[in-house]
């Protein structure tokens, strides 16, 4: 079955190419390219849930995680549904460390020497 054309409302597309995994149409009538976009949209329920999760105070990464969306989707909701609601978002930027690099933290000992900054991990001391 052919889309309808946007532009013209008539059934004359025909396919033309593809664009980032997408269908791309052609008008004959009136000559219009598209895309059928709405295929790939993510349903109101699914943002307002994600926005509502990151309020609760989830970190973005793990919303998305669970909604199969990406990060930036999730702050992009949260920001568009808290000025919407009036609030604004106020909540600090969280800092996520996979956890091989939270580990090395933790076994990491700084200390300052004679304006040297002297780190101290498993394979000996340094200074930077």
């Amino acid at each position: 079955m052919r889309p309808l054309c946007p532009r013209c409302n008539k059934p004359h597309p025909v396919k033309n190419g593809f664009f980032a995994g997408r269908q791309k149409w052609r008008c004959r009538g009136c000559s219009y390219d598209f895309s059928l976009s709405h295929l790939w949209t993510v349903p109101y329920e699914v943002k307002k849930q994600a926005a509502e999760l990151y309020e609760a105070g989830q970190p973005c990464h793990v919303v998305a995680k669970k909604l199969g969306v990406s990060p930036t989707s999730v702050m992009k909701w949260a920001r568009c549904f808290s000025l919407a609601s009036g609030r604004i978002h106020t909540q600090s930027p969280r800092l996520v460390f996979p956890r091989a690099i939270s580990r090395a933290l933790k076994q990491l000992r700084v200390e300052i020497q004679n304006g040297f900054i002297n780190f101290e991990y498993e394979e000996g001391l340094s200074s930077c």
